[in-house]
């Protein structure tokens, strides 16, 4: 697909000299074990190297943090890695070394079945039967349209603290800052920094040489990559199969449709594409947002309607601008445009929560909702100080001013406000067990408001922690 030079991002050119130099401050970190850190480094390091010489030493040196912790299977991907790009063959008996012990290391412990098993990854599943229609669903919830707050998510039986509704893949996703070398450029996944440069590009990564074939017949040779903004407009499109049916689905501005009102359980169906991007569109509805004066430039290569609507899009979703406590669509170095969770309505006191998992956005029920209530989540961190300058934000950025009650009733306050003066303490349970007590407590109908919200605060960090262990190494 053709892609006008207004919508290209500047190109950061491959540097043997950049990559030794990004090689070095990753070997610095190593040595203090700064595990992540190192890693992120040396991912750029392979990013700017454009010789096979420069790759192999990176990749020895990046197998050498996944056997410092313990992630052994990684470690084998990469010494592998550094042979095919020659390894100095003088060099090659310190490899060899380390190959044979992360072997001996995997039978004793049996780490590849404990990856696969580990009590966390059971954590984020649905925990009702799936949606026959939209598999990153639960069947237990339906979007129904009220006068005061439009669309929005509803139960159709009671949900308890702790209960999973939905693990979703956003359709679109935009990286940022350091992101674009911990998250697979396709499809946003972290495979535990063990990603693969671009051959054409010191800009971005892969997690695989599928992820990196399927950009590239996406948007031509990428020997620039798109700007974030833009690179919404140009999948939009590419679900499409071109401009033709983007102009009509944008002139048609009463069939407000949402992934509830299509099956998207058959990704094989030819029309599969087009019914997300169709959702997609519809997502901005009738909103009105101001524009970022940096995005004008979309409006020259597409006539004003459309460029108003896909400027909406980006602007909903936080990806033209950035604010602090900002959580439910967007993380520290990526924002994403998930399907399901736009269609929650916001309220200081959430009943939900989202938690981000790899390449995937989990939302959690965090205290229990009766069949028929509606579910929501804070588009802020519900434990930012929900002073006026967040409520500031909230106006201007989504146009509307919160009437729930931690923002009208005196007698209630925020979830900050309610649990600003607590500490975890473990008491040599894991984490794991820790969530269960405090979901328990939360369900408990003898609990006190006190102690629903301080639970609701302790599990929301403890979700982000066990999230965090999932997606990084360390």
């Amino acid at each position: 697909m053709d892609i006008p030079p207004a919508f290209q991002r500047y190109t950061v050119t491959k540097s043997n000299d950049k990559a030794k130099e990004l090689q070095r401050l990753g070997i610095k970190s190593f040595e203090s074990k700064k595990w992540i850190e190192s890693l992120i480094f040396y991912n750029k390091s392979l990013s700017f190297a454009s010789s096979k010489n420069g790759l192999c030493l990176v990749y020895e040196n990046r197998s050498a943090v996944y056997y410092e912790i313990q992630r052994y299977k990684e470690c084998l991907e990469n010494i592998e890695l550094a042979r095919k790009n020659g390894y100095p063959m003088n060099k090659i008996e310190n490899l060899n070394e380390r190959e044979a012990k992360c072997k001996e290391m995997m039978i004793q412990e049996n780490l590849e079945k404990i990856h696969l098993n580990g009590k966390s990854s059971d954590i984020f599943k649905l925990s009702y039967p799936v949606n026959k229609k939209i598999p990153s669903i639960v069947d237990c919830i339906e979007v129904k349209t009220t006068e005061k707050y439009g669309r929005g998510i509803y139960a159709k039986q009671d949900l308890k603290a702790g209960d999973i509704i939905s693990v979703e893949d956003p359709v679109i996703c935009i990286l940022r800052d350091d992101g674009y070398y911990k998250h697979c450029y396709n499809c946003m996944k972290t495979c535990m920094l063990n990603l693969i440069p671009c051959i054409r590009t010191a800009s971005i990564m892969f997690c695989s040489s599928q992820c990196m074939e399927k950009t590239y017949s996406k948007f031509g040779d990428l020997q620039t990559i798109l700007m974030d903004d833009v690179k919404l407009l140009a999948e939009i499109i590419y679900l499409l199969d071109g401009q033709e049916m983007f102009d009509k689905l944008i002139a048609d501005k009463h069939n407000l449709v949402t992934i509830f009102d299509y099956n998207l359980n058959k990704q094989n169906d030819k029309k599969y594409n087009q019914k997300i991007a169709t959702c997609m569109l519809k997502l901005s509805a009738s909103n009105k947002h101001p524009v970022n004066a940096n995005l004008c430039h979309i409006r020259k290569n597409l006539q004003k309607e459309a460029a108003d609507q896909v400027l909406n899009i980006l602007f909903m979703n936080n990806i033209t601008h950035t604010f602090c406590g900002t959580e439910l669509i967007c993380h520290n170095d990526s924002a994403s445009i998930p399907l399901f969770c736009n269609l929650i309505n916001h309220s200081c006191l959430p009943n939900a929560f989202p938690i981000f998992v790899d390449n995937k956005i989990v939302i959690c029920i965090s205290e229990p909702i009766k069949a028929g209530d509606q579910i929501f989540c804070s588009y802020i961190n519900p434990l930012y100080p929900m002073q006026e300058v967040m409520k500031h934000i909230m106006f201007t950025h989504y146009n509307f001013k919160c009437d729930c009650l931690a923002c009208t009733d005196e007698n209630h306050s925020s979830l900050w406000n309610l649990s600003t003066n607590f500490t975890i303490t473990m008491n040599n349970l894991t984490k794991e067990e820790y969530l269960k007590e405090g979901w328990n407590m939360i369900n408990n109908k003898n609990s006190t408001m006190q102690d629903i919200y301080k639970h609701k605060a302790q599990n929301m960090l403890i979700l982000q922690l066990l999230a965090y262990d999932m997606t990084f190494p360390c």
